[in-house]
C-alpha cells in the first residue's frame, strides 16, 4: 500500500528542487541538488500520486539542464519520458507541453530530427489547448528543425512567428537572441543578405545586453567565424556560427 505522504510536504520539496535548478542558471546542478530531487522522486513514487510523480520526474530532468554531453542528454531525456505517463494521467497539459518540447529539443541536439518534429508537434497541440502565450518557445524550435532539414521557407515562417510572439510578450531574454540568430542564418540561406545582417545585429545586441561578451560563453553563444558576405568588419563581423546549425540558444531554459 502506498505510503501516506502529505501533499504539502511533497510540494515543498519539489518546489525547493525547482528553485535550486533555476538558481543554477546555465551551470550544471550540484550533486546535492540532484540528490534532493531524487529524494523527492522517491517520496512521490511512495505517495502513489501521479501529479507528484510527473512533477518529480520533470524536476529531476531540470537538474541536468545546461549539460549537453551525449550521456547527459540521454539521462535528461529518460526522466522527461518517464514524466509523460503520470502527467497524462492527471492531464497536466502545461507540463506535458513543456516535456515534449524539451524532448524534441534534446533529440534535435543528437540529430534525431524526424523524431524531434513529431515531439514538437505534440507539444504544439498541448500549448494551443492551454492558449499558451509564449508560443515563441515552440515556434523557434520548429524554425531550427526545419532549418536543419533544408526547408528554409518553412524555417523562416516559424522564425517570424516566434519573433512576433516574442515582441508581443516583450521577451528580451536569450530566447530572442536565439530567434534572431536563427532568422539571420535562414535569410542567409535564402540569399537575403541585408535581412541576414539585420537579424545577426539583433542577436548580437541581445547577447551583449544580457551581460555576455561577443565571444563569451556567459551569453550562451559562440562566435566561430566571420560571414564575409555580410560586409561586416572587425568586432561586428563576428557572427554566431556553429558547425551544423545556428546557435544562440536559450539552452539555460530548456
Amino acid at each position: 500500500m502506498p505510503a501516506i505522504i502529505k501533499p504539502r510536504v511533497l510540494l515543498l520539496l519539489l518546489g525547493i528542487c525547482s528553485l535550486r535548478a533555476l538558481s543554477q542558471g546555465k551551470a550544471e546542478a550540484t550533486a546535492s541538488t540532484r540528490a534532493a530531487a531524487r529524494v523527492a522522486l522517491d517520496l512521490a513514487k511512495k505517495s502513489g500520486q501521479p501529479a507528484m510523480i510527473g512533477q518529480a520526474y520533470f524536476n529531476l530532468s531540470e537538474q541536468y539542464a545546461g549539460n549537453f554531453a551525449d550521456t547527459t542528454i540521454h539521462i535528461r531525456y529518460s526522466y522527461l519520458d518517464s514524466a509523460i505517463a503520470p502527467l497524462k494521467a492527471v492531464n497536466d497539459q502545461q507540463r506535458l507541453a513543456d516535456s515534449y518540447r524539451l524532448m524534441a529539443d534534446l533529440d534535435h541536439l543528437v540529430n534525431k530530427i524526424d523524431k524531434a518534429l513529431k515531439e514538437a508537434n505534440i507539444a504544439l497541440g498541448y500549448y494551443r489547448a492551454i492558449r499558451y502565450s509564449h508560443m515563441q518557445d515552440i515556434y523557434v524550435l520548429f524554425a531550427k528543425l526545419y532549418y536543419l532539414t533544408g526547408d528554409y521557407h518553412q524555417s523562416l515562417q516559424y522564425g517570424l512567428m516566434a519573433l512576433e510572439r516574442a515582441e508581443a510578450t516583450r521577451d528580451s531574454t536569450m530566447r530572442l537572441c536565439e530567434i534572431a540568430n536563427n532568422l539571420g542564418f535562414t535569410y542567409f540561406k535564402l540569399n537575403e543578405i541585408a535581412n541576414a545582417r539585420k537579424y545577426f545585429d539583433v542577436s548580437i545586441g541581445v547577447a551583449e545586453r544580457r551581460g555576455g561578451q561577443p565571444d563569451g560563453a556567459d551569453a550562451g553563444v559562440q562566435y566561430r567565424g566571420v560571414l564575409s558576405q555580410t560586409g561586416r568588419t572587425g568586432k561586428s563581423a563576428a557572427i554566431l556560427y556553429f558547425d551544423y546549425e545556428p546557435v544562440c540558444d536559450a539552452r539555460g531554459q530548456i
